[in-house]
């Protein structure tokens, strides 16, 4: 059975993120919710269907994960990304964000200091932030077609004294997939400075036809032996409402003190329809996968050809995985709170803010793709028509009378 990814579902008064808040998070309600990284599209049937079944069973008390669980995840991993795990190296958690925070608070004290690479995933900051850690930042290079990473300023960060690099593997928000010779530099680096990797890996089967994933432990034993992984089905298959993660680590010191620190929160507890969900993507999801990645790399090449015809000031670094697009505005002569508004009140479009991605995000805004093409043609359009009416008060903010403005129908 296969999804129709055309078919419009109706998010509203669902308590969704997405859509459920635009009033409180936009002041706004009538907004095309483009911002939180889950998908508009409906999720494997068969993992509908082994839900449903479950549910019938009137009993839903305290229940683990079996053998059967964890080798579907092993097995995927070895399928996908030729990276052979053991059973003995996976830990649970409800989800990579939890996992990070508790990750950063049983490596380090606070006012350590914990490496990123910006822009980057917000919770990282909030992370580092909640548990009294000191961030470190480096920034990427723009390059021509891609962002990459500054070696140089790399190193010289870490011989400040790094406990921790938190790393995003495909990277959030501009869509890179690390090449093996940019993290084979990065990894030696790392080990040179006894600075440990936390590798936040949730992207890792949204990759396009000409990118390759490359889990960062799988580069080497040293490697592997000073990383520590965090996958969850949830982007993959959106169910990330479902609650289920994985942490994987060969080193027994790292992992036994993830698990105490664990176990001292008591967040070692299964969600049931959450671990039903897991077993059932990871041992039948590769087909409904397949489709879903084509769907969306489809959608990915449409922007890129929309914008580069139609809004040539809006400038796209084409993502090589995610289903995020990272929009440099920078041309639209908008100070952050003005792009907000303009792409509010003036395009009707809820996109996510790049400054919550670091001091570089400034200019930027992100916008997930990752809904039906309809909706996607629209708010293209719609950010088209807003494009040209700054264009038409020749970028004077002020001139466009927000309050009063009506979204072009690009129905």
């Amino acid at each position: 059975m296969k999804r129709d990814f055309d078919k419009i579902y109706d998010r509203h008064n669902t308590n969704c993120f997405k859509w459920d808040l635009n009033k409180e998070i936009y002041n706004k309600k009538d907004v095309i919710s483009m911002w939180v990284a889950d998908m508009d599209l409906p999720t494997d049937p068969l993992i509908e269907q082994s839900i449903i079944e479950r549910a019938q069973h009137p009993l839903y008390g305290y229940t683990f994960r079996d053998a059967d669980y964890f080798q579907a995840f092993i097995d995927w991993q070895n399928s996908h990304n030729n990276w052979i795990i053991k059973k003995d190296w996976l830990l649970n958690s409800t989800s990579v964000v939890t996992s990070l925070n508790l990750i950063i608070r049983t490596f380090s004290q606070p006012e350590d200091k914990i490496l990123i690479i910006t822009p980057v995933y917000s919770q990282f900051f909030v992370a580092i932030n909640d548990t009294g850690r000191q961030i470190v930042s480096s920034s990427m290079i723009e390059k021509e077609s891609e962002f990459v990473m500054d070696f140089s300023d790399i190193e010289s960060k870490l011989a400040q004294g790094i406990k921790l690099l938190i790393f995003c593997s495909p990277h959030n928000p501009v869509g890179r997939v690390w090449r093996k010779d940019e993290l084979l530099k990065l990894t030696q680096l790392c080990l040179k400075y006894s600075t440990i990797i936390v590798s936040d890996e949730i992207h890792s089967d949204l990759i396009y036809s000409e990118s390759v994933h490359i889990p960062i432990a799988s580069l080497s034993p040293e490697v592997s032996e000073n990383t520590i992984t965090c996958i969850s089905p949830g982007k993959t298959f959106n169910v990330s409402g479902l609650s289920i993660s994985f942490i994987i680590a060969e080193n027994e010191e790292l992992r036994e003190k993830i698990r105490d620190t664990f176990l001292a929160y008591h967040l070692m507890a299964a969600n049931i329809f959450g671990i039903t969900a897991a077993q059932t993507a990871y041992s039948m999801g590769n087909p409904w996968l397949q489709e879903v990645k084509q769907y969306l790399q489809v959608n990915r090449d449409f922007i890129i050809d929309y914008i580069n015809l139609n809004i040539p000031l809006i400038k796209l670094y084409k993502p090589q995985g995610t289903y995020l697009a990272w929009l440099d505005l920078k041309n639209l002569k908008l100070n952050q709170d003005e792009l907000q508004l303009f792409l509010v009140h003036v395009a009707g479009l809820g996109l996510d803010n790049g400054t919550k991605y670091g001091e570089e995000g400034e200019g930027f805004m992100r916008l997930n793709f990752a809904c039906t093409r309809q909706l996607l043609e629209k708010a293209l359009c719609q950010l088209k028509n807003a494009v040209n009416k700054l264009i038409e008060v020749d970028f004077k903010f002020e001139k466009l009378n927000i309050d009063n403005q009506k979204i072009d129908d690009c129905d």
